[in-house]
């Protein structure tokens, strides 16, 4: 075989590999074209000019890709690399985890030409294929970020704001202006939806305007304090208009179109950053100069390439194995049935427990008004009763539960009240969706709860996770929680609950339904209820929980509690 037919044969082989690729991860791309197009937390349209600034990437590479092209030189390294890449891409689709997936087709981007081609492709291809990257959705991987990120943001602002005279008053993650407006930073607002988009205009801007490697990631590393400054000057600004235009268009149509501030500002400094880098390694470069240059050695001689060289029978076989194996396990994920949904068995809090009255708490359909209290037993298929505030239906679900939580989802609260505590329960049970149950750390802390001393205890075999809650001035209470699914699996570990539903999606084909219990308790003392901090306050929780776990799926309580 000559180097002509050759280089056709590999030709052949990576367009197959990609075809091959482009059909099995088809799935993947709806999700994400989806994806690029919500609202929410991601909040991804910017990742819609991702592909095509990759694609003109290597259009810029187009002459050392043919180059490379016309003289294959296989690697056994990139048919190392595709494997594990594969193997992402098996868990990614099984596991119903698209990140993984996408790191797989990712890095198989890099894998076929490093296999097909060589190290010298995978070189001119791996700075395309990882600008992919950016398309990745991190917001439910990265979420408990946006917490830290809401409080240094208001926190940052209002101080600003206190700097120049403005008074203004915060309270978690609200900042108001008395009588005039108030700004709750809520999870949108956090600026991790902007902290991603810049850094993709980050890198794209550090990897056209800077030459070496070490500017691009020097200029990349200011995107995390420039979205932060942007963020905290779109907060400042809203609150400055609400205090001389009026709180309505301030919250109103002046916050529907302020995203513009942060972009503008952190276009200006990204711009700014990338002169400051370019005038000190102008500098640098200067001084060396200035410098004498030792005297180099002489190069060794190079021997001349004809250029006619074809790799070996076994290097040649390289292209065929890495189109073979993708073929194969692509081929068997495109074969594998649906995983089958196994749902939660149906449960319910008991009505009453002993030693407490209960009651079920409403919550005013109406944001503004935000108005809650504790009824008593609530009758099937009455009429919801109505705000004593605003007249606005009450429902036992808050507005924001109703608006984020999937249709499927299925929630339960009840109050506990005693002379020694009140125990507030909530349950979740999940549907098919990924999206009901999440980790109690990642909402409380915007409402201005702080978290503390976590530990973990069992109870008649149910394991719990226990914190203490503070909220101002009000004495300290005790937060609880914990996880099970329908096969009885039970653990107070939003990682071990993660990493079980992957593997049981995987390789035991079968969709989990999964179960949230919480618990918080407050003492009717000023010392509240702190378990952490007492073994009389763990004890109090500890015997409610007794008397709780029957009516949760565990097993029953000992006689006389």
């Amino acid at each position: 075989m000559d180097r002509k037919k050759y280089a056709a044969y590999s030709c052949v082989c990576t367009i197959l590999c990609f075809a091959a690729m482009l059909c099995s991860f088809r799935g993947m791309f709806a999700y994400l074209a989806d994806m690029f197009d919500a609202d929410g937390v991601e909040e991804m349209g910017y990742a819609w000019f991702v592909p095509p600034f990759s694609l003109w990437l290597l259009w810029t590479k187009r002459a050392s890709i043919r180059s490379v092209a016309a003289d294959p030189q296989p690697s056994a390294a990139g048919l190392a690399l595709a494997v594990p890449c594969l193997f992402l891409a098996w868990l990614g689709r099984c596991g119903l985890q698209v990140r993984f997936e996408q790191l797989g087709f990712i890095g198989l981007c890099v894998a076929v030409p490093w296999a097909v081609y060589g190290r010298r492709m995978a070189r001119l291809a791996a700075p395309s294929a990882l600008f992919l990257l950016f398309t990745v959705p991190l917001g439910n991987y990265l979420s408990v970020a946006t917490v830290p990120l809401r409080l240094l943001a208001v926190k940052s602002a209002a101080a600003l704001l206190s700097g120049v005279g403005m008074e203004v008053a915060r309270t978690g993650t609200v900042l108001s202006v008395p009588g005039v407006v108030s700004v709750d930073i809520v999870e949108g607002c956090s600026g991790l939806r902007s902290l991603f988009a810049l850094a993709t205009l980050t890198a794209a801007y550090a990897w056209t305007t800077q030459p070496t490697l070490l500017r691009r990631a020097a200029l990349f590393a200011f995107a995390v304090p420039i979205a932060v400054a942007g963020n905290i000057a779109r907060i400042v600004s809203i609150c400055a208009v609400g205090r001389f235009a009026g709180g309505e268009f301030a919250t109103g149509f002046y916050h529907d179109y302020s995203g513009y501030v942060i972009f503008i500002v952190a276009i200006l400094l990204m711009v700014a950053a990338g002169d400051a880098i370019t005038r000190i390694a102008g500098a640098a470069a200067r001084r060396r100069r200035e410098k004498p240059a030792p005297q180099a050695p002489s190069p060794a001689p190079v021997a001349a390439d004809s250029g006619d060289v074809v790799p070996t029978a076994a290097r040649r076989c390289l292209p065929l194995c890495v189109l073979a194996l993708c073929a194969i396990v692509l081929g068997v994920l495109e074969s594998r049935p649906k995983p089958e949904y196994m749902p939660v068995p149906d449960f319910s809090l008991p009505a009453d427990i002993a030693g407490y009255e209960s009651g079920v708490p409403v919550y005013c359909q109406n944001e503004q008004c935000g108005f809650s209290e504790v009824r008593g037993a609530m009758q099937a298929g009455a009429l919801p009763p109505r705000c004593v505030e605003c007249g606005a239906r009450m429902l036992p679900a808050s507005p924001a539960e109703i608006r984020k939580l999937p249709k499927d989802t299925k929630q339960e609260k009840r109050v506990y009240s005693s002379r020694r505590a009140v125990f507030s329960v909530s349950t979740v049970r999940g549907g098919e969706s990924k999206g009901s149950i999440h980790r109690p750390e990642m909402c409380l802390p915007t409402q201005g709860f702080l978290l503390s001393g976590p530990a973990d205890i069992v109870v008649d075999g149910v394991p719990f996770r226990v914190l203490t809650l503070s909220h101002g001035s009000n004495p300290p209470g005790t937060f609880a929680y914990t996880f099970f699914n329908q096969d009885g699996y039970r653990t107070s570990s939003h990682a071990a609950r993660i990493w079980r539903d992957v593997c049981d999606r995987t390789f035991r084909g079968r969709l989990d339904g999964w179960a949230m219990v919480t618990v918080a308790g407050y003492g009717p003392g000023p010392g509240g209820l702190d378990a952490n901090s007492g073994p009389s306050d763990m004890e109090v929780l500890k015997e409610f929980l007794r008397k709780l776990i029957p009516s949760i799926g565990g097993k029953e309580a000992p006689s006389g509690q």
